[in-house]
C-alpha cells in the first residue's frame, strides 16, 4: 500500500498527501494521525521534506493501532533509480538529505563515491542499476535532493526529478512506500475526510491478504509494477508458509514436552508401584544371610557350652 511519492514543496493534501486523524481505516479502526517524532531519521532541513508524512511517520501510526486491526505496517527502503547517465567533465554540486558536496561527472563510479562518502549522514547509499545510478535508503527515509543547474542524467538519474540549486530550499522530496501485513484478510477504507488526500497517500479501498490477496497466476510480469507485485505476492506466500512452519514447529515442540513429561510420570508411577508391592530381593537375601549367621553362630556357642560340663568331669574321674 501507498506509492512512492515526490514533492517540490512541503507534503499537504493537495501533494503527496498527510495521514491525518480522519484519513485511514482499517478492519473498522481509526488510525490516528501520523506525528514528526515518531520519524528521527528524515531530513527536515528541506522545506520539502516533513517528518509527520515520512513512511516511517505513517507505518508507527499504523502500528499504535495494531493490536486492535490486527495489521502491522512497515516502511520501505526508499528507492529512486536512473535509467541511464551521460558522462560529462564538468564538477557539479549535489544536495542530499542536508549534505553538499562536489562531484566529478566524467565516470559513474565517482558519481557512486561522492554518494557513499556521506552515506554516514545522508542515510542514503548509492550503486549501479544497469546504466544508470540508485540510491536507497533502507530505513524508509525521506531523501531530499538538489542539484545546482543541471540535469539529473549526468549522476546517472536520467527521469528522476531533482532540484535545480543545490541547497535545502529547492530541492525534491521523496516518499518512500508502507506496506500492510496481516495473517488474516483486512479491509482498507477512507475515513469520513473523503479519498482525496486518502489516494494521494497511495492507499486504495478495499478487502487484502488472507486467502483473497495477490495470487501468483493473477499477476502481469510484463510491466515493472507488475513484476513488483509478483515479488510482493511471492514473498507474501513465503512469509505465510514459514509462519505455517513456525506454527507446526512450535507445536511439535509442545507435544514432544508433554509427551516426555507424561512418560516421565509413568516411569516414576511403576518405580512407587513397584517399591510398595513387588519384593526387594537383594535387601530380602541379605537379611535371610545375616540371620542365618546369627543362627548358626548361636548354634555353635550352644554346642560349646554343653561340652564344658563333661571336660569336669572327665578331670574328676
Amino acid at each position: 500500500m501507498r506509492a512512492t511519492a515526490a514533492a517540490g514543496v512541503a507534503a499537504s493534501n493537495s501533494t503527496t498527501g498527510v495521514l491525518a486523524g480522519d484519513t485511514l481505516v482499517i478492519n473498522g479502526i481509526a488510525i490516528g494521525a501520523s506525528i514528526e517524532t515518531d520519524d528521527t531519521a528524515s531530513y527536515t532541513g528541506a522545506t520539502s521534506s516533513v517528518r509527520a508524512a515520512s513512511a516511517i511517520a505513517i507505518a508507527a501510526a499504523i502500528n499504535k493501532q495494531s493490536d486492535r486491526t490486527g495489521v502491522k505496517a512497515l516502511a520501505q527502503a526508499n528507492i529512486l533509480r536512473g535509467t541511464g547517465f551521460t558522462a560529462t567533465s564538468t564538477n557539479v554540486s549535489v544536495f542530499i538529505n542536508g549534505q553538499t558536496f562536489v562531484v566529478q561527472t566524467a565516470d559513474i563510479e565517482n558519481v557512486i563515491d561522492a554518494f557513499n562518502e556521506v552515506q554516514g549522514s545522508t542515510g542514503v547509499v548509492a550503486s549501479r542499476y544497469g546504466d544508470g545510478l540508485e540510491l536507497k535508503a533502507v530505513d524508509g527515509r525521506n531523501i531530499a535532493i538538489a542539484l545546482d543547474g543541471a540535469t539529473a542524467n549526468i549522476l546517472g538519474l536520467a527521469g528522476v526529478a531533482v532540484g535545480a540549486t543545490a541547497a535545502a530550499a529547492g530541492a525534491v522530496t521523496y516518499y518512500s512506500t508502507v506496506a500492510l501485513q496481516s495473517d488474516e484478510a483486512f479491509t482498507v477504507e477512507s475515513g469520513y475526510e473523503g479519498v482525496s488526500n486518502f489516494e494521494l497517500l497511495g492507499f486504495r479501498r478495499g478487502t487484502y491478504g488472507g486467502a483473497l490477496g495477490d495470487k501468483i497466476s493473477q499477476v502481469d510480469i510484463s510491466t515493472q509494477d507488475g513484476a513488483n507485485d509478483a515479488l510482493r505476492a511471492i514473498d507474501a506466500a513465503i512469509n505465510q508458509v514459514s509462519a505455517a512452519q513456525a506454527n507446526s514447529g512450535a507445536l511439535n515442540n509442545r507435544l514432544d514436552v508433554i509427551i516426555n513429561n507424561l512418560s516421565e510420570g509413568l516411569q516414576n508411577m511403576s518405580a512407587s508401584r513397584s517399591r510398595i508391592l513387588d519384593t526387594d530381593y537383594a535387601n530380602e537375601t541379605t537379611e535371610l544371610a545375616k540371620q542365618q549367621i546369627i543362627q548358626q553362630a548361636a548354634t555353635a556357642m550352644l554346642a560349646q557350652a554343653n561340652q564344658q560340663p563333661q571336660g569336669v568331669l572327665a578331670l574328676l574321674r
